[in-house]
């Protein structure tokens, strides 16, 4: 019998009924944050919002995302798998509906903060399940389902956003997770026991660690969301919030080392494999949330498109995550995961350098070439490093590890988007700087020919046309640097490398 006391090792159908049940709550979890991404104006007039506060529609389910996610090994043991995922998806189904039914924006942030607090429980425990409940010669397999639900729902919330808003309101964009959310919730009560993933007695919460790492995730968090319209450092309110991030993290690392039932157990990071992995996770996070904020704006603010003509582009994307997946993946079984690891970032960040070179007439098919590489490079790269990571811990860890995992991933992804929309602003002030320092600039839409003059709407489309090409190369360097790092696992792989049989 397994040593983790919050999942069982048995293995059936009832087992591979919880896991899909559990696999549907994680994926509307991570679409019900995209989703939302191509319809925010539609959403901001439907509640009478400014530019400003509508942001708070992400901002809301994302902080209380985060927050909730190191409870759940806790909660576990307390309440069971089958009674605290009734409760948690029960809870976002509800407050999938109140956020539907809000008429005015303090109502619908709320709601949308509930939700986000639900998703979070839900988030990682499919993953914990699939790494807990399956023998080792399925875990390769259980890794790529899993890879293929997290990474592609960011792929395919635009799309299906801009087509449900379209065709029957914003309102439905929530509503949607109703019958999903229910199905789930009768698949995993149906196959497990009410006691099973529960600890009796429970250990007591550690209440000083919980403390703090909200105090650090929260302040964090926010920072990272608000510190580009409040001018980071030039805010003092962001700076106290930086500083209160960094206390609240050295005094949860000390809590933690010293506590007899840690709220997370931080011993995974120990290891060199799961250290690494967990660095290549937070990148990624950066890649695909990076990645999936820079290409919808770009296609609606350079080249006009409408929401639903954005989500089609990206959903090539997701489609090329898929068929890579199911038809690539199982033919690279034998290759060392370092080079898989490896070669998936460093094709992402191809991939995102050939956006370096964008201009103002990238259409559909220019874009495809992008979107196939970033696909397959980081369904590849993501699926090996979770098997990676994952194969040398702990059955008593592997709550933590999921844990720490789906936080580094989350927080690598407010971390990338926040620094590239203050590198698009930073950088395409400078190209207008430089632009309007070599052209003389116009008012009015024509200039008279032969006078070097340029109207200054066309200057503003080239200088964000260059930022965006910055901000493409800027991803396309972080994904090498994880490409990189990937080959440190050298002399370690055979000791932690998954086993493909």
């Amino acid at each position: 019998m397994s040593s983790d006391p919050t999942m069982p090792p048995a293995h059936g159908k009832s087992t591979w009924w919880c896991f899909i049940g559990l696999l549907v709550a994680q994926f509307i979890a991570v679409l019900d944050v995209q989703i939302v991404t191509s319809s925010l104006e539609m959403i901001q007039a439907g509640v009478g919002a400014s530019v400003d506060e509508i942001s708070w529609v992400q901002t809301s389910y994302l902080i209380a995302e985060t927050l909730s996610i190191p409870l759940v090994g806790s909660l576990t043991r307390r309440l069971g798998l089958r009674t605290l995922f009734g409760i948690a998806c029960g809870a976002f189904v509800l407050f999938s509906l109140a956020v539907g039914t809000a008429q005015s924006l303090p109502m619908l942030i709320v709601a949308r903060a509930l939700q986000g607090c639900a998703g979070g429980v839900m988030l990682p425990m499919a993953f914990t399940y699939g790494f807990t409940a399956f023998p080792e010669a399925l875990k390769p397999r259980i890794s790529l389902i899993l890879a293929l639900f997290s990474v592609s729902a960011p792929a395919i919330g635009p799309v299906l956003g801009g087509y449900i808003s379209d065709a029957a309101g914003w309102r439905w964009l929530f509503f949607v997770n109703v019958m999903p959310g229910l199905l789930a919730i009768l698949a995993v009560t149906r196959s497990i026991s009410a006691t099973e993933g529960r600890v009796s007695p429970a250990p007591p919460l550690d209440w000083g660690s919980l403390v703090a790492l909200s105090a650090c995730l929260a302040s964090i968090q926010f920072a990272l969301e608000e510190g580009q319209r409040r001018n980071w450092t030039e805010d003092g309110w962001i700076c106290a919030l930086m500083v209160l991030g960094a206390v609240g993290l050295l005094a949860f690392v000390r809590r933690s080392m010293v506590a007899k039932d840690p709220l997370i157990d931080l011993r995974p990071l120990l290891a060199h494999a799961f250290r690494t992995g967990w660095l290549l996770v937070t990148v990624s996070g950066v890649s695909i949330f990076g990645g999936s904020y820079l290409l919808p704006l770009f296609l609606a603010n350079v080249r006009g498109y409408s929401p639903i003509q954005v989500g089609e582009t990206l959903m090539v994307s997701g489609v090329s995550m898929i068929i890579a997946g199911l038809v690539l993946m199982p033919r690279l079984s034998r290759v060392d995961p370092r080079l898989l690891m490896g070669g998936g970032f460093a094709m992402a960040g191809y991939a995102f350098w050939l956006g370096q070179a964008a201009t103002a007439q990238w259409d559909f098919w220019e874009f495809a070439t992008m979107q196939i590489l970033r696909g397959i490079g980081l369904i590849v790269a993501v699926t090996t490093t979770q098997s990676l990571t994952m194969k040398g811990v702990d059955a008593g860890q592997v709550s933590s590890a999921t844990s720490l995992l789906y936080l580094a991933r989350n927080l690598g992804g407010a971390f990338g988007v926040a620094l590239l929309s203050s590198e698009l602003v930073v950088a395409s002030h400078q190209a207008y700087a430089d632009l309007s320092a070599s052209y003389r600039v116009v008012a009015g839409p024509h200039a008279a020919p032969g006078d070097n003059a340029v109207p200054i709407a066309a200057l503003n489309d080239a200088a964000l046309v260059l930022g965006f090409n910055r901000c493409f190369a800027l991803t396309a360097l972080y994904c090498w640097g994880a490409a990189i790092l990937a080959f440190t696992l050298r002399g370690r792989i055979a000791a932690a490398a998954p086993d493909r049989s």
